[in-house]
């Protein structure tokens, strides 16, 4: 045998080796079972849950506003005068109690000439006394007296009533009733000169000095009451819904005080550009000025059932996620009241046992699977 052919041979008892191991293998591996292929579980997420009691909660309206002095006058003069100085000047942060006088001005002049007609208006009724006495013999006695009590320094007391038309046609006729009522105009006027605080306060403006003149209509200046205050804010319309008259309100100052007040009264008009309602609210405070700027909340019971949540927890279509068979479940309840923190949500259709989630789920949809903890 030549070497073509051993090597031929060699070739062919290689192969053959090679096959027979190809065919093993392969019904080796066909033999073998196939694994299963695996399906990555899903993933439960772990949530706390909690029962709420329905129940009438306080409903939290957050109100900010400027203070604004309920009681506030621009003082002006009603007549011509030379301004008097006194002790206690008008200046401002002077503080004036009810009644006492703020301002005086020079009024000597008009109270002489006051002093004039009342003595022309004694003279008068001195000279109709006689005829009185004949024609109205009833009325004299009355008339006698007044004319002897009479005094030119004093205010013009109120004159006898007539006892007749007949009477008043009399005294009409003299001039009498024509000359008391001139006077007491006079003397209404001369009160003007003098312009007495109408509430306890003080001096927020002043705008003349003492010795100036002052001319009618000029304004002087303007006067506070420092004891009573309210605040105008801007509301809703849905939470004007459930805020009535004498509701609490809580206040902080920026120094951290707590003030408290009440709704005065509430607007029924809406702002057509806000779209808001006016709240009015008074305040009480020693350390409250006019024109200062609080913030608070007013406290309004709801007008039914609720529970309260976090406002977190409130999605952004205004659902919220219970727990039930261990699936997130989104519940559209009425939402009767909301604030930046707090929602209340009506119990109408809502099982007492409910299981509402206690903190926002993160990528929450409804039939997550869930796992309760604590349970």
């Amino acid at each position: 045998m030549n070497n073509f052919l051993k090597s031929l041979l060699r070739a062919l008892i290689g192969v053959a080796i090679m096959g027979t191991g190809i065919f093993i293998a392969s019904r080796l591996i066909a033999t073998k079972p196939t694994p299963p292929i695996g399906i990555p579980p899903k993933p439960v997420k772990s949530v706390s849950v909690m029962q709420l009691n329905a129940q009438a909660h306080m409903a939290e309206t957050p109100v900010q506003g400027r203070v604004l002095a309920r009681k506030k006058i621009e003082v002006f003069s009603e007549v011509n005068g030379r301004l008097l100085s006194r002790s206690k000047e008008f200046r401002q942060g002077v503080k004036f109690a009810e009644g006492e006088v703020l301002l005086a001005m020079d009024g000597a002049e008009q109270e002489m000439q006051v002093r004039a007609q009342r003595s022309g208006f004694l003279q008068l009724i001195t000279s109709s006394l006689a005829d009185i006495k004949i024609d109205y013999p009833k009325s004299f006695e009355a008339w006698s007296n007044y004319a002897g009590n009479f005094k030119v320094e004093q205010s013009l007391p109120a004159i006898p009533k007539a006892q007749s038309n007949q009477e008043e046609f009399f005294l009409s006729n003299r001039g009498i009733l024509n000359q008391y009522y001139q006077i007491k105009s006079a003397e209404e006027r001369l009160q003007k000169f003098t312009i007495r605080a109408p509430f306890s306060g003080e001096v927020s403006e002043s705008l003349i000095n003492a010795g100036a003149l002052v001319r009618a209509g000029q304004k002087m200046g303007s006067f506070v009451n420092t004891g009573n205050f309210e605040i105008e804010a801007a509301i809703s319309e849905a939470a004007a819904k459930y805020i009535k008259v004498n509701d609490e309100v809580q206040f902080t100052t920026s120094n951290g005080t707590v003030l408290s007040g009440v709704v005065l009264r509430k607007s029924q008009s809406i702002d057509p550009q806000t779209q808001t309602l006016k709240v009015f609210v008074e305040v009480n405070g020693d350390n409250l000025r006019d024109g200062a700027y609080l913030s608070g909340v007013i406290m309004s019971e709801s007008p039914a059932e609720s529970i309260e949540i976090s406002a977190d927890l409130l999605t952004p279509n205004n659902g919220v996620y219970v727990v039930e068979n261990s699936k997130l479940k989104l519940l559209r309840p009425e939402i009767i009241h909301r604030s930046a923190d707090q929602v209340l949500i009506s119990t109408e259709g809502i099982p007492e046992n409910t299981k509402f989630i206690a903190e926002p789920v993160a990528n929450a949809y409804e039939g997550m699977d869930v796992n309760i903890v604590g349970e």
